[in-house]
């Protein structure tokens, strides 16, 4: 084979190896009827948010009740994105006072990624906060919210003092993820008005495939070889 049909190879190989989407953006200011039931696929930055699904308890906010908030922050100084969606009652009155659950899926678009940090960056979220609004201060108050990231850990926050309450874990980069928000403890008396969850990721420099690294080997062998064939003929 020759010199030039191995990096044509090697180039069509890496290319192949990218992964683009075809989805609308996420819009703030909508219900989350429009994200949940429907198989609504959107993405803000670099997150493709897809597999909608929420269950309001009794005297909950439904879906169409709900407003849909976006954070999306990126920053290519700190090299820190901080993505998420934010959820309230848009409903006079109407607050979560039942145990509630909201699902959905989160995967990082590489292509995005490599556009905000650099060509052949990759993401990955390594931190995520979760929060809520209101839940009065209380020894007794139960109010509170779990946040599950598949692949990555849970948080728990309960609202004993502040009448706001805010949580961050960090765990391993994560390049897709099942989220699960679950409201526990809530009464009229101890409700919720919104919550959240945010991811933080950062770009990292792109370490070669070992088939990409292979492919660029034998085309040096290659260069190697044609030059001592050269040499030998002279």
């Amino acid at each position: 084979m020759k010199l030039k049909h191995i990096l044509v190879l090697t180039t069509f190989l890496t290319a192949a190896s990218a992964v683009t989407y075809a989805t609308a953006t996420c819009v703030s200011g909508e219900t989350l009827s429009v994200y949940a039931g429907t198989g609504f696929t959107c993405e803000v930055g670099d997150k493709i948010y897809s597999n909608f699904s929420y269950a309001p308890g009794t005297n909950d906010p439904t879906a169409a009740q709900t407003s849909v908030g976006i954070d999306n922050f990126p920053n290519t100084v700190t090299g820190i994105w901080q993505i998420g969606f934010q959820f309230g009652s848009n409903a006079t009155g109407v607050t979560w006072v039942s145990p509630f659950s909201l699902d959905y899926t989160v995967t990082v678009d590489q292509t995005a990624c490599a556009a905000e940090f650099g060509t052949g960056y990759q993401c990955s979220a390594y931190e995520a906060q979760g929060q809520f609004q209101d839940g009065s201060a209380a020894s007794s108050n139960t109010a509170a919210l779990t946040d599950v990231i598949g692949g990555g850990g849970t948080l728990s926050l309960n609202d004993l003092s502040t009448g706001s309450n805010t949580g961050q874990i960090f765990f391993p980069g994560i390049t897709s993820s099942a989220i699960t928000l679950t409201g526990t403890g809530l009464t009229a008396t101890y409700a919720i008005e919104g919550f959240g969850l945010d991811l933080y990721e950062s770009g990292t420099s792109p370490v070669p495939e070992p088939a990409t690294l292979g492919l660029v080997g034998g085309a040096l062998l290659g260069l190697g070889l044609l030059r001592r064939k050269s040499a030998s003929r002279q």
